[in-house]
């Protein structure tokens, strides 16, 4: 594992801030795409011998809700391995991700999206996300309970 860790702190430094330049129509959010990620990430993944390895052991289907009423949803079960060129590999870092099923792209959403998260967490890329504990207002301690209790 000596390998594969001074690879991926290594590779950690080479890594810039990653904005959203693209913007999601029906959800009106921003997003930095799959082929944005890849193209900082690939170069630095080569440069230090690294290679992720992405399975889908299985899929769960299930009838969701959205504000147009029921659809088909299926939550996406990743398990995604960091490989180094040294044949050393961190352990599989299992992600599940919910989509609704609107034809074949589901898959391919689901897998970009579980890459962006798994590359976001293990080369530590910022996005300039406004997502995370510190942007959020304080809940008020009475409102949290009874948020919890009802």
């Amino acid at each position: 594992m000596k390998e594969i860790a001074a690879a991926v702190a290594a590779a950690v430094k080479d890594v810039k801030i990653l904005g959203k330049d693209d913007t999601n129509n029906h959800g009106n959010y921003k997003f930095a795409s799959i082929d944005k990620f890849l193209e900082m990430v690939n170069p630095i993944c080569a440069d230090h011998g690294l290679f992720p390895l992405p399975k889908c052991p299985g899929v769960d289907y299930y009838e969701g809700r959205t504000r147009n009423g029921a659809s088909l949803w299926g939550r996406y079960n990743f398990d995604i391995t960091l490989w180094h060129e040294s044949g050393e590999a961190l352990p599989a870092v299992s992600i599940t991700v919910p989509v609704q099923i609107s034809g074949s792209q589901a898959s391919g959403s689901a897998q970009s999206y579980a890459l962006k998260q798994f590359f976001r967490a293990v080369l530590m890329i910022p996005t300039g996300d406004k997502d995370d504990a510190d942007f959020n207002k304080p809940i008020d301690e009475e409102e949290g309970l009874a948020a919890i209790i009802t």
